[in-house]
């Protein structure tokens, strides 16, 4: 159910406003709730960021650990990082 509310905003806000409601078609009230749907729109629970963008990045590439800026400092350290071994535990003795 909608309720109304009411809002304090400069003159010239209030005219983009209703500008950008009548080029998308959409009331300020709908702009407004879509707005504020978007900012508080919750994660995905569970969700890690090597599960949604895992698989979708390419490789290193030798152009990359030559670059000059960030993502070569990052190439470079990865690539020069030492290979991550599974860690074993002890086997419980009898």
């Amino acid at each position: 159910m909608k309720q109304k509310l009411t809002l304090s905003l400069d003159a010239a806000d209030i005219r983009a406003a209703k500008a950008e409601s009548r080029r998308s078609g959409k009331t300020v009230s709908d702009m407004l709730a879509d707005a504020i749907r978007r900012r508080t729109k919750r994660k995905r629970k569970g969700e890690r960021w090597s599960d949604r963008w895992g698989g979708t990045l390419a490789p290193l590439t030798e152009a990359d650990l030559q670059r000059d800026d960030k993502l070569g400092h990052i190439a470079r350290r990865i690539r020069s990082a030492k290979p991550r071994t599974a860690k074993t535990t002890k086997a419980k003795r009898a």
